[in-house]
């Protein structure tokens, strides 16, 4: 007599990304070895949480292989994407599943769609601090957007609240971004996501003078794919590099850059994101590196439906 299997009941943590804070910084749903969950389920699970992202893991085969990885909006799958990256090796690190070296970095491989990405854990104790991802994809840039006036008031800003010394950009680093400078703090706290049909806007001012700026204020964008705005964006950083390498860096003499980008501060979920690029002998963009930490704030089971 066949007996039917129950259907999986997969457990998550629930994290807060690129903040030591709890109920700041970004959300996210990790799914440490859930079972053999098929792409539906994966997708029913994350529409069901609603966050921007959640993040599927299954173990290696062998040991010190790379973890399975796949990261889900309520929409639908990515290839690649900052803040799950983070989270997900720092919750391997926090539930036991790398082995911590209190007086250096532990290094996990996460396999996405994007391929392999490798992320160095540092340690405080025995507890994961910083994550810090090497972007798989160097950061590119296309044709700028013809029309500011469009461009400033798909976040309902006029077009003298632009930058009036940094050009707009598009970049991408595996998920496009329309990089939009806006003239100060007040500009880019004014802004709102008033059209998607430009794709994914990441909104940034300098603090200070952009090029000696180190810290930059960001906001994300993107009602076009559900997500009004997002406190913490990786990605959209990784993206940013690119820009900040060619028009923020000056002349470009230096090997190795690095930049404090604050993002979420006008939703009430700071966080921050630290950027690396590196150039070669010929000052060329040689790496691109992303980090930040994350905290745990609870963890739960949701049960699949039969059919799912």
């Amino acid at each position: 007599m066949r007996t039917c299997e129950p259907p999986p009941v997969p457990h998550h943590v629930l994290l807060d990304v690129f903040t030591d804070r709890p109920f700041t910084g970004n959300p996210l749903a990790v799914f440490v070895d859930p079972g053999d969950l098929s792409t539906a389920a994966m997708q029913a699970l994350a529409r069901e949480l609603n966050l921007s992202e959640s993040v599927f893991l299954r173990p290696p085969a062998d040991a010190g292989g790379p973890w399975a990885t796949r990261i889900f909006t309520p929409a639908g799958e990515l290839p690649f994407a900052g803040h799950p990256t983070v989270g997900a090796a720092w919750a391997l690190a926090a539930g036991g599943h790398l082995a911590a070296d209190p007086t250096g970095t532990t290094t996990v491989v996460l396999r996405e769609g994007v391929g392999d990405v490798p992320v160095e854990v540092a340690w405080d104790g025995d507890r994961p601090a910083t994550c810090t991802v090497s972007v798989p994809v160097l950061p590119v840039g296309g044709p700028p957007p013809a029309d500011p006036v469009q461009i400033a008031s798909a976040v309902g800003l006029e077009v003298e609240a632009l930058h009036p010394a940094l050009p707009l950009g598009r970049w991408s680093a595996g998920v496009p971004f329309v990089v939009v400078p806006v003239r100060d703090l007040d500009a880019l706290a004014s802004a709102r996501p008033l059209d998607g049909t430009h794709g994914e806007i990441y909104a940034v001012t300098p603090i200070g003078d952009p090029e000696g700026a180190v810290r930059w204020r960001a906001r994300m964008f993107a009602p076009g794919f559900g997500i009004p705005e997002d406190p913490a964006t990786g990605a959209a950083a990784a993206a940013f590099a690119g820009y900040l390498a060619e028009v923020a860096d000056g002349a470009g003499s230096s090997p190795q850059r690095r930049w404090t980008i604050e993002q979420g501060v006008e939703m009430g979920r700071p966080s921050r994101i630290e950027v690396v690029v590196e150039r070669d002998a010929t000052g060329s963009l040689a790496a691109v590196r992303i980090a930040g930490t994350a905290v745990a704030v609870g963890e739960g089971r949701l049960d699949l439906p039969p059919d799912t």
